[in-house]
């Protein structure tokens, strides 16, 4: 009973202070397309934001696969030096044990 006593309020308010009514109708619905402007506005900044942070993501990825390339051709240059410098190292042993050798021979 107090629903329809108060429905029946609101009815004879709009009836009788319709000019109002319909200002304060305007003013809510200005409010409504402002907020709602600002809701696009706002999604619209967060779009932005989350495909600048996609793109920032696939850099990094990239730089980091980049690295990860770089840093095998590396290894695999260290390793290909380290080779050359066995290699070297046995030939000179080498070549100071026939030096050796024939300096004995000599000095006999």
């Amino acid at each position: 009973h107090k629903e329809k006593m108060d429905f029946n309020i609101l009815v004879f308010l709009v009836n009788e202070e319709w000019g109002l009514v319909r200002l304060v109708l305007n003013m809510m619905r200005e409010v409504a397309e402002v907020a709602n402007a600002d809701c696009a506005t706002l999604r619209q900044q967060l779009h932005v934001s989350e495909d600048d942070k996609l793109r920032i993501q696939e850099e990094r990825q990239a730089e980091h696969s980049d690295t990860i390339r770089e840093k095998a051709s590396m290894l695999e240059r260290l390793s290909e030096s380290d080779a050359a410098t066995n290699h070297f190292k046995v030939e000179l042993r080498l070549a100071m044990n026939r030096f050796a050798r024939e300096k004995q021979k000599l000095s006999k």
